[in-house]
């Protein structure tokens, strides 16, 4: 046993300088993100790599780092001569090799858990990594072990390929290649390649274990050693001298081989271009969003003071009740948010869009007018128009940082136009009511505003989102329903307007484009400079929020209790659709109206994300939903989907987390 243990210490004092070399290949960033990134905004799941689909890129270091280290345990003994001394040592054959296996094993897994120590330290400074739930331990151990078990597999493929010498390489970077296109090409068969065992898959919070990649790739593991054990530990002197060999012709031969990998691997990759996006016949989804477009036909104009109305015929009644409003719409809202002038603003209602009720640009305003009520109407106005107004106060410093103010960009709006729609007669004296609107209309945006409140408690109470988390607008969305700028957004303008007066929501608006603002700050240090600017206590704000998002708990918690969640997965294929089915976790709401959403992965814009409408599964109990996306709808080797469900058909949905399944 102590000689053992002295080969094992010699072992792991050889294999240290690519322990740390392997420290350095994934930790990098402790160099990197410090100098090109805010390292006080780093969450774990963002230096961490663990999002849905995301975990190929490590598979890749730890496949290069598993071969250096299994060729380092017996090329060189047998190179050197020096395996004869170990032969002589009063051990077996079969306990040198388990050694030298061992040290190798060690290496690599303390490299996997030195990475998450990494991984803290990048993140450590987010004030929230702790506080949010962002760094747990359970996960970053499932982590830590997931790479520490995919790098294992591939040591021992690795001890294999080193019988062979520099030519073992040659047909594992060929099947790597293979493997990649095999993953592409048929989504279905992902789980051949090792890298399945890192590419993450979630069930809501929880990370979830691939058991049969696992077991699969464990199995061909063990038996790849037992072949590694016989080859270098068995009888085969001959073949092992054969390839370890420095002649030209050894030279001439890899080179030769080398460029045959190459050559194959450009050829696979050629191959996937083509079979990919070649001939791809167009989506033919009735469901799905359609783009922008143009109605050819023609047009009429209708002007009052602030506004000019371009719309088709056939709408002329909506729009000229709708322009009998307007421009007290906007009067108020321009007293609202201390505007100097109401501008004047041009809405396109010849054009109509498949993704948004209404879009500002500028002063122009693009919205659909049919098949609207005319207090929605008047509501998409109202909301557009602050849109125009939050653009003027800012001097455009907004919309051109809408990575980080979407939310306060998009809730505001929505905050402004529930001001100015909702305030009856005699009541505040901040801006001028709205006169002209009946109270049924009037009704119905409190209503509105009631269930987006709610919608807005349900994931500031099941999902544990805070404002601190909306100010990432591509993590955040990455994760949760991007709509949720609307409702929440507007709870975080409530939340400023209750903190510290009304008007503070305009002037925070025009406070972010004033001069000698800084330009480069970003997150919770710009919120911070913003309101602070105005006199406005960031904590203050952030207390309002909580106390709003308790207070209208308490206030709807019997409605509350009887939203269901949904959850479920990819059931397989139907014909030419993949099947995805949810389970309610209660009882189902009045309106019962189910949507998923899909989209190729975190990054794609929403107009690439298209919706789904689901079926009820007749006699199921607990009530099941069945969503049917044509395969087309999927192009990559992965996709992802989000469950909602509509508590009112007025309001925005409430939805699940994001999810990532392999495309079947």
């Amino acid at each position: 046993m102590r000689a053992l243990l002295t080969l094992l210490a010699k072992e792991l004092r050889a294999l240290f300088p690519l322990g740390v070399l392997g420290f350095a290949l994934i930790s990098g960033d402790l160099i990197s993100r410090p100098v090109t990134e805010r390292i006080d905004e780093n969450t774990y799941d963002h230096v961490a790599g663990i999002a849905p689909g995301e975990g190929g890129f490590l598979a890749f270091i730890f496949w290069i780092l598993a071969f250096f280290v299994a060729y380092a345990a017996f090329p060189r003994e047998h190179d050197e001569k020096t395996i004869e001394m170990l032969y002589a040592l009063p051990v077996r054959r079969s306990g040198i090799f388990f050694t030298k296996v061992l040290a190798g094993l060690v290496t690599l897994t303390g490299v996997a858990f030195m990475g998450q120590c990494t991984n803290y330290v990048l993140q450590a400074l987010n004030p929230n990594s702790i506080d949010g739930d962002q760094f747990q331990l359970a996960l970053v151990l499932r982590v830590a072990m997931l790479h520490a078990t995919v790098a294992c597999f591939l040591y021992f493929h690795g001890l294999f390929a080193s019988i062979f010498r520099m030519f073992g390489v040659l047909p594992y970077t060929l099947l790597w290649f293979a493997l990649l296109l095999v993953q592409e090409l048929v989504p279905s068969l992902a789980w051949l390649n090792p890298a399945a065992i890192v590419s993450f898959e979630y069930s809501g919070d929880t990370l979830l274990v691939p058991w049969w990649p696992i077991a699969f790739h464990g199995g061909l593991a063990l038996f790849v050693a037992l072949l590694a054990y016989l080859g270098w530990m068995g009888p085969v002197d001959r073949l092992r001298e054969t390839f370890a060999g420095r002649s030209t012709l050894a030279i001439v031969s890899f080179g030769g081989g080398s460029f045959l990998v190459l050559a194959c691997g450009f050829g696979m990759m050629i191959y996937w271009v083509m079979a990919t996006y070649s001939n791809r016949p167009p989506p033919a989804d009735p469901s799905a969003p359609t783009p922008v477009t143009e109605r050819e036909f023609a047009t009429s104009e209708a002007r009052s003071e602030h506004y000019a109305f371009v719309y088709p015929g056939g709408l002329e009644e909506p729009v000229l009740r709708l322009l009998g409003h307007a421009d007290a719409v906007l009067d108020s809202e321009v007293v609202l948010l201390g505007a100097s002038a109401a501008p004047h603003i041009t809405v396109d209602l010849a054009e109509e869009s498949g993704h948004h009720e209404g879009i500002a640009a500028g002063t122009r305003i693009r919205m659909g007018a049919s098949g609207q009520p005319d207090w929605r109407l008047l509501h998409v106005l109202a909301h557009e128009s602050a849109h125009v107004l939050q653009n003027e106060v800012s001097g455009r410093y907004l919309m051109d940082h809408g990575q980080t103010t979407r939310f306060l960009i998009e809730g505001g709006a929505e905050w402004v136009a529930f001001e100015t729609l909702t305030r009856a007669p005699g009541v505040s004296d901040v801006a001028p009511a709205i006169t002209s609107i009946t109270d049924q209309d009037r009704r119905e945006d409190e209503e509105l505003r009631r269930y987006s409140r709610i919608v807005a408690t349900l994931a500031w109470e099941r999902r544990r989102i805070r404002v601190e988390d909306t100010f990432d607008d591509a993590s955040f969305r990455a994760r949760w329903d991007t709509t949720l700028a609307y409702p929440y957004g507007e709870t975080f303008a409530e939340a400023i307007a209750r903190a510290c007066g009304d008007q503070t929501v305009g002037r925070a608006f025009a406070t972010f484009g004033r001069e000698g603002a800084p330009q480069s700050a970003a997150g919770e240090a710009l919120y911070r400079d913003a309101l602070g600017s105005i006199g406005c206590d960031y904590e203050a704000v952030l207390a309002a929020h909580d106390a709003l998002m308790t207070e209208t708990a308490a206030q709807e918690r019997a409605f509350l209790d009887t939203v269901p969640e949904l959850s479920g997965g990819v059931v397989g294929l139907e014909g030419t659709d993949v099947v995805i089915e949810a389970t309610l976790d209660r009882a189902p709401l009045a309106s019962e109206l189910y949507v998923v959403r899909v989209r190729n992965d975190a990054g794609a814009p929403d107009t690439e994300v298209r919706g789904f409408h689901g079926e009820i599964v007749d006699g199921s109990s607990p009530r099941r939903v069945r969503f049917h996306v044509p395969r087309l709808a999927i192009t990559g080797a992965r996709f992802d989907f989000l469950f909602s469900l509509d508590v009112d058909p007025r309001a925005f949905p409430h939805s699940a987390e994001w999810q990532s399944a392999p495309a079947p």
